[in-house]
């Protein structure tokens, strides 16, 4: 709920009209055989009648053959709430409310095998692999591309001020997304006592994360500040930026080039924590004792993991 983004209805709207090709009835069979079968809630994108914004809700139930929906959501209200003493929201005509409808998959044994800590290495590996999709750019060539677009003296001073404003409004809002994002990115401690060496490369990763969100807020005392100069169009939903005085240091290519400094800092800090990541992946590989065998089963034997 608090990073839940404001909707303008007008627009909440025409971007729900959007779905009214979907069919309604292939949508409401899966999401109440969903319900029937697996005996557990359905995840579904929409948008409630009279909520202020377009959130996630739990479908728990239906009445009517599905022809009305029961769920909970944080942003139910008088108009929805049912008369039920459970709390739950009744809506009908739900499927033209809903955006999009996620399962919750399957439950799969757990892997004692491995450790949470190792799970944890092969997502962070696979999710911050560096690509470039057409004007999308992921991992590390994500700064790369915002260090380019800092630097590229004709896409901003030859552009008229209200271009250079929104372009200083995204450079901003760039260093902010980052920034939460690593301001949540946690590491669980890998600590074993046979591992010494892959803990210590997964705590020193660990600090990467806080250490980058730092440098976004160097970033913002470069140019933009922490939304300094920003302020909302009339009716809440778009921003523009108002300060002068933000604008011309923006404009000048020395203020810039500090700025990609910085956005160069923060990707040798990422680049770090990833190298030590794989390291850490590759050794606990090798480890017979995968971290969750104490002593090492190497104690009397050459270790598995220096023999290789």
């Amino acid at each position: 709920g608090d990073c839940a983004y404001p909707v303008d209805p007008r627009q909440a709207d025409g971007f729900i009209a959007m779905t009214e090709p979907v069919d309604g009835a292939a949508i409401r069979r899966y999401v109440t055989e969903y319900l029937v079968a697996r005996q557990r809630p359905v995840i579904a994108l929409l948008h409630l009648p009279g909520a202020p914004v377009v959130e996630m809700a739990l479908l728990t139930g239906y009445e009517d053959g599905g022809a009305a929906i029961l769920g909970r959501s944080p942003y139910q209200n008088p108009r929805t709430d049912s008369a039920n003493p459970y709390g739950y929201f009744r809506l009908e005509d739900w499927e033209s409310h809903t955006l999009a409808i996620l399962g919750v998959g399957e439950e799969r044994p757990a892997q004692w095998d491995k450790h949470l800590c190792y799970t944890v290495i092969q997502n962070a590996l696979k999710y911050s692999r560096s690509h470039t999709r057409g004007t999308q750019h992921y991992g590390l060539a994500a700064y790369d591309a915002w260090e380019r677009a800092l630097l590229d003296d004709d896409c901003i001073t030859s552009a008229d001020d209200a271009t250079i404003a929104r372009r200083l409004l995204h450079h901003s809002a760039v260093a902010g997304f980052i920034a939460c994002q690593k301001a949540f990115t946690v590491l669980p401690d890998c600590a074993a006592p046979s591992m010494g060496v892959i803990s210590n490369l997964v705590r020193r990763a660990s600090a990467g994360p806080g250490m980058i969100h730092g440098f976004m807020w160097d970033v913002w005392q470069v140019v933009g500040g922490y939304w300094r100069g920003v302020k909302p169009v009339g009716d809440g939903f778009r921003h523009y930026w108002d300060n002068d005085e933000e604008l011309r240091r923006f404009k000048k290519r020395g203020v810039r080039e500090r700025a990609a400094q910085v956005v160069r800092r923060a990707r040798q800090a990422d680049a770090q924590a990833l190298q030590d990541l794989q390291q850490a992946g590759e050794e606990w590989d090798q480890c017979l004792g995968r971290g969750n065998s104490h002593p090492c089963p190497c104690w009397d034997r050459p270790c598995a993991r220096m023999a290789r």
